[in-house]
């Protein structure tokens, strides 16, 4: 359970991370153009959802590519 717990909180960081990020960037684009806030939300979302996939590309190609699993199918091809 603890894994899980602690799994859950670095997932909800990292989601977090991401909304203060494209907030910041949203933020500055548009400070000197006044409140076009339509504008600014979806310039968040676009920043938001960009990171989102870039998170998940990451964590995909660290899968992918990760030392252990190459190691383990060659030690089973081995015995």
């Amino acid at each position: 359970m603890r894994v899980r717990a602690r799994r859950e909180l670095t997932v909800g960081f990292q989601y977090l991370l991401i909304g203060i990020i494209a907030e910041i960037a949203a933020h500055r684009w548009f400070r000197r153009e006044g409140n076009d806030i339509v504008r600014q939300v979806v310039a968040w979302c676009g920043i938001a959802i960009t990171r989102g996939i870039l998170r998940i590309a990451i964590i995909v190609i660290s899968i992918v590519v990760r030392r252990d699993q190459w190691q383990s199918i060659s030690r089973r091809n081995w015995i």
